[in-house]
């Protein structure tokens, strides 16, 4: 998501770059041409695209200690320690308002300069406030979520910011400010916070289960599949029942797939 987030930022998600991002770990197993066989993109335009990642930072977080410029420096850290998972703001990015101490005035103007003060203590306090809650949220969050932070997205679970804002006692529209645009330094790496969240997909008499988590696994059957006999949706969906314990049609599948510009089987078959 990293790179997505850079992409996005230089204008440059278009539906081949998401075809590739998505086949992209087929790139470790077989190469250059299994990669442009999976997407059924051609050799040169893979080519391209993946020297256009190759110019991006695969681990934005991983300097951000030590280079102010860092456009993608994360605003929470999480880190586990002592068998639980501690959250703490990233003080550098944290906004800070004072009224310089050595401002010289005359008598006239100290009652508007104790004003100035008075008003740069107050925000100052309301900015503290809200990178607590931004602390407390990200903390619930993580608890919520904390399959996902030792295994991965396959293990994350629905969770909704009108949850998240229910736990919290506030609105829901609150929670959404606070989470828009933010990032969170993992020790699964450097992630947007709202990657935590997730709508459920629900079948009849069968459990909710995290929209993102049955993406991670379908993208994770196909990279892994057999491509001289891909996998059907019929048997993604089996798969699928299995890992989740979820039933969906073969309908469904297709459509999610399609949502992530997965091909269907015939097209992903390799003679």
């Amino acid at each position: 998501e990293c790179l997505v987030l850079q992409l996005k930022e230089q204008g440059k998600v278009d539906a081949d770059m998401q075809t590739l991002l998505t086949h992209l770990p087929v790139l470790l197993d077989k190469g250059l041409d299994g990669l442009a066989r999976a997407t059924r993109l051609s050799a040169d335009k893979v080519h391209m695209l993946l020297k256009r990642l190759r110019h991006l930072d695969p681990k934005p977080g991983a300097r951000f200690l030590a280079d102010d410029g860092d456009i993608y420096r994360p605003d929470l850290i999480v880190s586990y320690k002592d068998n639980a998972y501690e959250v703490a703001i990233n003080a550098s990015t944290l906004p800070s308002v004072t009224v310089a101490a050595d401002i010289k005035t005359d008598a006239g103007l100290e009652p508007v300069l104790k004003k100035a003060k008075a008003e740069a203590a107050s925000l100052q306090s309301a900015l503290l406030a809200r990178a607590n809650l931004l602390t407390t949220l990200t903390g619930f969050a993580v608890a919520r979520q904390s399959g996902f932070m030792t295994d991965g997205d396959e293990s994350l679970i629905p969770l909704t910011m009108t949850e998240t804002a229910d736990h919290m006692d506030c609105h829901p529209s609150t929670i959404t400010r606070l989470v828009k645009d933010k990032l969170v330094l993992t020790p699964r790496g450097i992630i947007p916070l709202a990657h935590f969240f997730s709508t459920a997909i629900s079948a009849k008499d069968t459990p909710h289960v995290a929209s993102r988590a049955v993406t991670a696994t379908l993208v994770a059957l196909i990279a892994a599949e057999d491509t001289s006999a891909p996998l059907s949706d019929a048997r993604i969906a089996d798969a699928i029942a299995d890992r989740h314990g979820i039933r969906l049609t073969a309908r469904a599948i297709a459509k999610h797939r399609a949502k992530h510009h997965i091909a269907k089987a015939s097209d992903r078959r390799i003679k």
